[in-house]
């Protein structure tokens, strides 16, 4: 016997100019699950503005069980999406299951004094298993641009759009929508079972990596302030991460080691740039400093006492990008 089930969710969130943060209003709909006549709503919302769908069939042939997730936060949507089908006797057995979400906000811009842009970038991180037959789609836009993500793993979206004394204020959407599905059709799928997830990797979902005014050559302008109308502040640089290697961790004392900072700023358009700074924990001491060069600063010391040595490096931002500390390197010193 054939057996189709479907689990779908809808949820829309709306920031008007006169809601702040915690006055944001879910509404979700077209969320019913099951097979033919048995269809029900099986769709429930919890405490953690968490919507989900869960639903199963069994009959001779197969055992099908699909569900559907929607969390929208602040400054942030997951979706999860998950199938599974199994026991197929030969005859066509199909499973599907979709979550959708949008996130709107608009930015208004005080005290600009020339023409400038508004620079946004979100980020899209979602993760994939199983069938080939699922997908999930980021279509995000401003007043005058829009992106669109068909994908998994981590993706951006950057915006500009272009401002003037006159023209303050964007409008953005992100919506985001993920599917899983499973057929089938003959023998070879007996015992066999499928999935997909989405949205649901570290950071997961969908993600405002930065929102700041910048000239024509990304360069943010001092002066300018950003507002949203949800109330919620928007991170206005864009974060970074910092590490720290040894040319030798175990050295003679005298002899000359070079440590190797990096810098990675996801999202931004350039190598972060500024200086790093070299300390040593151990002794409480600033060993020195180098300029970041393609993401890079080298430094050589050969004063180190013996013994062991905590170090770490200190990158203290840029403006675009804000500052951040390696974890801690150990270097043994003999």
């Amino acid at each position: 016997m054939a057996s189709i089930l479907r689990v779908s969710l809808c949820v829309v969130l709306f920031c008007a100019t006169s809601l702040v943060a915690r006055s944001q209003t879910f509404t979700f709909a077209n969320a019913m699950v099951g097979s033919g006549d048995n269809e029900e709503n099986l769709c429930v919302k919890s405490a953690l503005e968490q919507i989900s769908c869960y639903g199963r069939f069994r009959d001779a042939d197969a055992i099908g069980v699909g569900a559907a997730s929607v969390d929208v936060s602040l400054l942030k949507i997951r979706l999860g999406a998950n199938v599974s089908l199994s026991n197929n006797g030969g005859l066509n057995e199909a499973i599907t299951a979709q979550a959708s979400g949008t996130y709107r906000d608009e930015f208004v811009v005080a005290d600009l004094s020339q023409s400038a842009f508004l620079f946004v970038v979100v980020e899209l991180s979602a993760t994939s298993e199983g069938s080939t037959n699922n997908s999930i789609l980021m279509d995000a836009g401003t007043n005058n641009n829009s992106c669109q993500i068909v994908s998994f793993g981590t993706s951006l979206c950057p915006f500009l759009f272009p401002l003037t004394p006159s023209l303050t204020t964007v409008s953005i959407y992100i919506n985001l929508t993920t599917t899983a599905s499973l057929r089938c059709s003959d023998a070879a799928c007996s015992g066999g079972t499928a999935s997909v997830s989405a949205g649901r990797s570290s950071p997961g979902g969908v993600t405002f990596l930065a929102v700041t005014v910048v000239d024509e050559n990304i360069v943010p302008l001092q002066g300018p302030t950003v507002t949203s109308a949800s109330g919620v502040k928007y991170r206005s640089k864009f974060a970074s991460t910092a590490a720290l290697a040894s040319s030798q961790p175990a050295s003679e004392q005298g002899e000359p080691v070079i440590f190797a900072a990096t810098v990675a700023s996801l999202g931004r358009p350039q190598y972060p740039t500024g200086k790093v700074l070299f300390r040593d924990l151990t002794s409480s001491t600033i060993l020195g400093s180098a300029p970041l060069n393609g993401g890079a600063a080298t430094f050589t010391t050969s004063t180190l006492s013996s013994g062991s040595h905590s170090i770490v490096g200190i990158y203290s931002g840029d403006p675009l990008c804000a500052g951040s500390k390696s974890a801690v390197l150990l270097q043994q010193v003999n």
